[in-house]
C-alpha cells in the first residue's frame, strides 16, 4: 500500500512512496518501484480506471510478488480517500485487535511500527468496504483500515473507516 508518486509508462512501473512507521503520515516515508503488466486499475465505484488516469496522491493498495529483484504487480486497486488532507495525526492504518463495545472503543495495531492505539467511534463514524458499501463495526476484529481521525476530543475519535481487504459481515 502506498501512495502515488508518479507512473512511469514507458518502463511500466508505479512509484509509491509507502506510509511512515510512526505517526501515520501518508506517503511520507521511501519510494518503492512496482512493475504492472495491465493498464488497468480497479477503482473505488467498482469499475476500472486506466493506468494513465491515476493522479499523484492516490492511494493504491496492490498486490505484488517478487520477480527477480523486482516487485510485480497483480491486482491494484485504487483506494477511497479515508481524508481530504492526510496531516500528521489525522490518519492511521492500521489492524483491527480488539473491539470494545462498552466503551466503544477500537485497539488498533499501527501498520509497521506494532504501536497499539486506542481509537473511539460514535454514532457519526462512517464503517465502509473499498467498494462503499456500510459495514457494521463489529465486523472489525482482525481487519486491516485507514482511519480518519477526528483529534480535537479526549481521545482521536474515528470519523471514517475503511476495511482494505475482504468485507467483514455487514
Amino acid at each position: 500500500m502506498g501512495t502515488l508518486t508518479r507512473v512511469d509508462a514507458n518502463s511500466h512501473r508505479l512509484i509509491l512512496s509507502r506510509d511512515t512507521q510512526i505517526g501515520s503520515r501518508v506517503g511520507e516515508r521511501g519510494p518503492v518501484n512496482v512493475y504492472y503488466d495491465t493498464p488497468l486499475a480497479a477503482n473505488p465505484a467498482g469499475g476500472t480506471a486506466s493506468i494513465a488516469e491515476l493522479a499523484h496522491g492516490d492511494r493504491l493498495l496492490v498486490e505484488v510478488r517478487k520477480v527477480g529483484a523486482r516487485l510485480q504487480a497483480g491486482e491494484i486497486r485504487v483506494l477511497a480517500t479515508t481524508t481530504a488532507d492526510h496531516v500528521w495525526g489525522s490518519y492511521l492504518h492500521g489492524t483491527v485487535h480488539e473491539i470494545r463495545t462498552g466503551t466503544r472503543t477500537l485497539h488498533v495495531d499501527e501498520a509497521d511500527s506494532h504501536i497499539f492505539n486506542r481509537i473511539g467511534y460514535d454514532a457519526a463514524t462512517k464503517v465502509e468496504a473499498l467498494d462503499g458499501k456500510p459495514l457494521d463495526v463489529q465486523g472489525l476484529d482482525g481487519q486491516e483500515v485507514d482511519i480518519a481521525l477526528r483529534r480535537n476530543e479526549r481521545i482521536p475519535m474515528a470519523s471514517r473507516i475503511v476495511v482494505l481487504g475482504p468485507a467483514a459481515a455487514r
